[in-house]
Order: structure tokens, then sequence, then C-alpha cells
């Protein structure tokens, strides 16, 4: 199963703004965040990468084709059995079809589709509209 964020879950909080952070910095540092204002100054040269990079919505871009890349599909509009990845600050839904997905053992909870509410973040395996998580998180940092 992929775990696309579960390092970002530390005592039920998921560390949405860290993980942000986190893929701002490593596109930053590789020079592929865009076309911002440069500076020759390094630190206003980062306020303005981030500066464009939040207001363009660079974030919400990247995840988009992260889960693409990995084979994710909209589960609203593909309702499937697979590897599925809820984050609710995107109001993200994703899953990996897999008609021959198989329950894990760590179940944390499970969930229909409109209590996944309950949860910031949720992981795991969907079957049969019901969603067996192996991580969540209730809060948000």
């Amino acid at each position: 199963m992929i775990k696309m964020f579960a390092h970002y879950v530390l005592d039920g909080v998921f560390c949405w703004r860290e993980c942000e952070r986190d893929t701002f910095d490593e596109l930053f540092c590789a020079r592929e965040i865009g076309d911002y204002p440069r500076s020759k100054d390094s630190e206003t040269d980062y306020y303005n990468a981030w500066d464009y990079w939040d207001n363009s919505e660079l974030f919400w871009e990247w995840l988009t084709d992260k889960v693409k890349e990995f084979g994710f599909v909209d589960y609203d509009k593909h309702p499937q059995n697979g590897t599925f990845m809820w984050i609710q600050a995107e109001e993200m839904l994703v899953v990996c079809p897999d008609t021959a997905v198989e329950l894990p053992t760590d179940i944390v909870a499970t969930f229909d589709r409109d209590s996944l509410y309950e949860t910031e973040y949720a992981e795991g395996i969907v079957r049969d509209g019901v969603f067996y998580a192996t991580v969540i998180a209730r809060e948000l940092d």
C-alpha cells in the first residue's frame, strides 16, 4: 500500500503546513517553483518564491499531479475498491484502483463516505464503499 503522507501524522495531528513547507523547500532548492520575481538576496528570493507559490496555489497543483503520478483517481467520480487517501483541507478523496485489494490487519478505524469528515487525514483500503483506515489524523496543525 502506498503511504503518501503518513509520516506527517503525529499523535493524531496532520502536520499539513509542514508537509506544504517541506514540499516547497524541496522544489525551491531544485529551482522548480516557476516564474516569480527573482532577487539577488537569497532571503528575499525565498520569500518571493513562497508568495508566488502560495498565491498561485502551486501546492494544490503539485498534490494533484503527485496523486495522478501514483495512479490515484477521484473516488467520487470513480468509486471503486483500492487504496484510498483523504485530505479534508483540500477536499480530496482519491483511490488507487485495485480489484483484488485485501483488507489490512492494522485497521485503526472504519468509515463510510460521509463520516470521513470526522478526520483531517486518512489512508487505507476502500472496499465496497467502506473505508478501512490504517492511518488517521483527527486534528490539523
